[in-house]
This record gives C-alpha cells, structure tokens and sequence, in this order.
C-alpha cells in the first residue's frame, strides 16, 4: 500500500469528451443548450465546416460569433471581448480553435460575471470570486491543454506575460475530437507538441507533483515523445493525431495540478522579444533543464522531499522518455527537434540578446516551482551553453 508523507489533492471538474467524430454528438453532450450562446472562433474556423457542424446545434437559439483573435492576446482585447459577451447576455460560451482562442474565450467567461478590470485580476488587487459563465472548450490543436486548466495566459501591453487563475476558470466541458486537428501544418504540429513534452516534463519535476498528477505526466510524456515526429512527418494519418492530442489531455490534467516550471518561465521572454514560438521556446532549455534539475544538491535543492526525491523523479522522466542516461534523454530531446526541422541553440533561431532573457526569464512563481533553484547569474551561464 501507498504511504504518502502527506495529503495530497486532485481537483479537474471539467468533463472530458473525446474521440475522433466526437463532435457530431455535441448536441446529445450539451447539458444545457443555453439561450443565447456566444461563439469564440479562429479565423481559419469561420472556414471550415467544423463551424457550420457547431452552429447547426442551436437551430432556434440566438448566435453570436467572435472571431478577431491574435496569437498572443492582450488585455485590451480580451476586455472588448468581456464586454461584447456580457452586453450579449450569454448563458453559454463556446470556444473553437486553438489555445489563444481557448484562453480568450476562457477570460472572458470569468470576468463577465466578476466586477473589476483585468489587470487588477492579473495583478492579483482583486480575486475572482464569482463562478463565470458556462464555458465548453473545442480545441482544434494538441498543445496548449487549455481546455482542461483553470488558467489562461495573456499578453501586457509591455510584453509582459501574465497569467489568469482560478479553480472557478476550469472549462464545464472539454470536446477533443482528433480529427480537427488534421489540418493543421507541420511547423504548428511540431510547436505545439513540444509544448505537451515541456508541460509534462515539468508537470513531473514540479515541487507540486504528486502520485495522481505523476500518473498524467508519466503518460503525456511517452505519448509526445513517440509520436511527435509522426504527426508532424504524417499529417494526414488520424492514428498520430489521436495520439498527440491524448497527450494533451493527460498532460493537461497534470500540469492544471501542479503548474509548470523554469522552461515555461525562461520561454515567455523569447516569445515576447524574439517572436519564436511558445512550444519552441520551451523546447530550446529543456534538455538543459533536465540536466540542471539532475544535478541538485542539498544546497540548492528547491523541493522539500529533498535532493535523492528530485534525483529519482528526474531519472524517472528519462525512463518515460525512453532512454536510460539524462544525457541519453537530452540528445533524445533535442534530436527530435531536429527531425521536426527545429533549431536547438539560441542563435539559430535567432536571438541576439541575452540579457533580455536573464531580465524578464525569471518568473517568481515559475522559478519557485521548480525543484533546483535558478538565479540570474546561474541562468547565464545555462544560456551561453545552448548559444
């Protein structure tokens, strides 16, 4: 039997729907079809006949459609699209698209039925309290898992990241069908995938992991490592899109548990600065991270099941990638990169300053989550060693 040092916590109450063709049950799934449904959209949705199959569901119900989203949403928009909700009356938001569509969406269905502005939320002046609107999370990538984490990821005017959280921001359903993801080209199939290795990875490195979140990790882990390369290299084989989209859920049901870590922290400012890709980001200091984290010792050591705990959860994530050695696993990591025609260094992808990164990479509660700690002056040296 289990004995554990402590209690630990499992919390997702977001029902979980998936399978390919899924979606053409989604009027027997909704428990409530609402009366005025408001609905978040990629552009490139408006396009498909996904949008039609979600608008046909609520035939005698007054619509709404939103689909003016950017990649990285700021504050500004995502207000506007508070407002343009709660002027509505929406008792029910569907979102379709990928994970800044889904966090959008996500935002605004909480603040609809909270009073204050965002930035006093995401400045932590004020708590959501409130319950928000009915939200159902449609994904049509396999990375992001928003569609089964309280929180959503948005943009400050001055490029800072900021996060929205709340166990009240966990969608009410999640609707995974596999088959929306087959269009999507092989440079996004290859960063968003990398997102679910990173998220996993630290999901189970994480000082707040824990036997249930571990089991999720594990599991995300080995099913983006295998399978990766074959999304991106077979596109149009449903098999692999199964399979990397499964990986986003497990993972996203592990990192909603305990939170990512210093990759995440590290990667934001590379995506505010340098314009690289979220899941690329977090790809190019993994396998470093790796490394470092193996490497803790009883004075650095961040985690207080101590540093033999961390030791063996790292050597625990080179087993779920496959390999036997933390120098096996990080040749593994970023070999898989390569395959998928990513660059591992920091000055292939195009990154002339440093600095920067040091200045804006060290996110407190990221940094504080992860097993070993990190400094600025430690930081440069990791990053001059995948310049």
């Amino acid at each position: 039997m289990l004995k554990l040092k402590k209690f630990n916590k499992y919390y997702l109450p977001t029902k979980i729907y998936f399978g390919s063709g899924i979606l053409k049950y989604l009027p027997d799934i909704l428990e409530t079809k609402g009366e005025r449904v408001y609905l978040v959209v990629g552009k490139h949705v408006l396009k498909d006949k996904t949008f039609k199959k979600v608008k046909d569901s609520f035939p005698k119900i007054k619509i709404k459609v939103f689909s003016k989203i950017p990649p990285k949403p700021n504050v500004t928009q995502i207000e506007n699209v508070r407002h343009l909700i709660r002027d509505f009356g929406t008792d029910l938001i569907i979102a379709i698209g990928g994970g800044s569509v889904l966090d959008t969406a996500k935002s605004a269905a909480i603040l609809a039925n909270n009073k204050g502005t965002l930035i006093d939320f995401l400045t932590k002046k004020r708590k959501l309290n409130k319950k928000g609107i009915s939200f159902i999370a449609i994904p049509t990538t396999a990375g992001t898992g928003s569609e089964v984490t309280p929180w959503a990821t948005i943009w400050g005017e001055n490029k800072i990241k900021y996060s929205l959280s709340s166990p009240l921001m966990f969608p009410l359903a999640a609707i995974c069908d596999p088959r929306l993801t087959l269009s999507m080209p092989p440079f996004l199939t290859a960063c968003t995938g990398l997102d679910v290795l990173s998220q996993a990875t630290e999901a189970y490195w994480s000082i707040h992991s824990t036997p249930f979140s571990d089991i999720h990790a594990a599991q995300g882990m080995s099913l983006a490592i295998n399978n990766l390369e074959n999304a991106v290299k077979k596109p149009k084989e449903l098999f692999y899109r199964e399979q990397m989209m499964l990986a986003t859920i497990e993972t996203g049901q592990a990192f909603s548990q305990t939170a990512t870590t210093a990759v995440h922290s590290v990667s934001y400012p590379m995506t505010a600065f340098f314009n690289i890709p979220h899941g690329h980001a977090c790809a190019l200091t993994l396998s470093m991270f790796l490394k470092y984290n193996y490497d803790v010792t009883g004075k650095d050591c961040n985690d207080k099941r101590g540093p033999e705990f961390v030791k063996k959860k790292i050597m625990e994530v080179v087993k779920n990638l496959g390999c036997n050695t933390v120098n096996e696993a990080c040749n593994k990591i970023n070999g898989v990169m390569k395959s998928i025609g990513l660059e591992t260094s920091l000055s292939k992808v195009g990154i002339t300053d440093v600095e920067t990164i040091i200045k804006h990479g060290l996110t407190s509660n990221k940094v504080a989550n992860n097993p070993r700690f990190v400094t600025k002056k430690i930081l440069r040296k990791l990053l001059e060693k995948i310049y």
